[in-house]
């Protein structure tokens, strides 16, 4: 945490001063853009460093003991790993594919998504937050055999998880009708954008609902059924739904965009469903 706030915290300070000059600083635009965010990874990683070597963690050791390499344990994570790996892959570049459908029909309707995809990343950093939680509080306790405490964990976040999600509808729901407004923009566009956040904001308990159950079955080890969820849903069910829309009935941003949020609903449904199945709830040790 300390080391994500000391990287955003530069980024932010150097985009300012750098993107459109201030004081003793030129103004580079998308250059110093750039350069901002070259120099927030690299004070992230000095943070990492330090802390590294200033506290002691349960893996510290050696430094020639990173470099020994266990091919035993090697394989076994491979089998783990590389399906993740295809997950990411075929995952970014479906989503390519959807805001490729999005960007044919203009630059307003760019515009308009990627204000509503800027303002909706509360809903994803809570998200992906919630998920770090589960990889922790759920993963600790099946590494331990202790199904019972893994399992009343994860029914207990994925309860949280809801009841955040109802939060998120509702600041969404009012930030929907302000933010625009701080947009050099069109007033027609300044109303779509308004009806995109608040598509993003009445999925938001749908979209925390998933991730949960995604997190979860990781933990468990279920990693083709968190392929299936993730870059497999992307190419079998919202992608086609994204070029049936965009290409072949030509609606126009919202309907579109809704068509496609709308699919998160038959996503939770399957998540539901694996995660009820609980093959997850297992010891990983064994």
């Amino acid at each position: 945490m300390i080391a994500v706030i000391v990287g955003m915290s530069t980024n932010a300070l150097l985009n300012f001063l750098l993107i459109y000059g201030f004081w003793i600083f030129p103004a580079l635009g998308v250059e110093g853009a750039a350069i901002a965010t070259v120099i927030a990874r690299i004070m992230e990683l000095i943070v990492y460093i330090v802390l590294f070597f200033k506290n002691d963690y349960p893996f510290k050791t050696k430094i020639a003991n990173y470099f020994k390499i266990d091919l035993d344990l090697v394989r076994k994570t491979f089998v783990k790993v590389v399906p993740l790996f295809f997950n990411e892959v075929l995952f970014t570049s479906a989503l390519t594919i959807i805001f490729k459908t999005y960007s044919n029909l203009g630059q307003k309707e760019i515009a308009v998504i990627n204000i509503a995809d800027v303002i909706s990343q509360i809903v994803y950093i809570l998200a992906s937050g919630l998920g770090t939680a589960a990889n922790i509080f759920v993963g600790i306790h099946l590494g331990n055999n202790e199904l019972k405490e893994a399992e009343d964990n994860a029914n207990y976040l994925l309860g949280y998880s809801v009841g955040m999600g109802i939060i998120i509808t509702f600041i969404l729901s009012i930030i929907s009708f302000i933010v625009p407004h701080f947009y050099n923009i069109q007033p027609q566009t300044k109303v779509l954008t308004t009806y995109a956040i608040l598509i993003h904001a009445f999925m938001a308990p749908v979209t925390m609902l998933t991730r949960i159950p995604f997190f979860v079955l990781r933990s468990g080890g279920r990693v083709y059924e968190v392929l299936l969820l993730d870059a497999i849903f992307m190419w079998i069910v919202k992608v086609p739904v994204a070029i049936i829309c965009g290409y072949v009935l030509h609606f126009p941003i919202l309907p579109l965009f809704l068509a496609v949020e709308a699919t998160r609903i038959l996503n939770a449904t399957i998540s539901m469903a694996l995660y009820k199945k609980k093959r997850w709830l297992t010891n990983l040790t064994s």
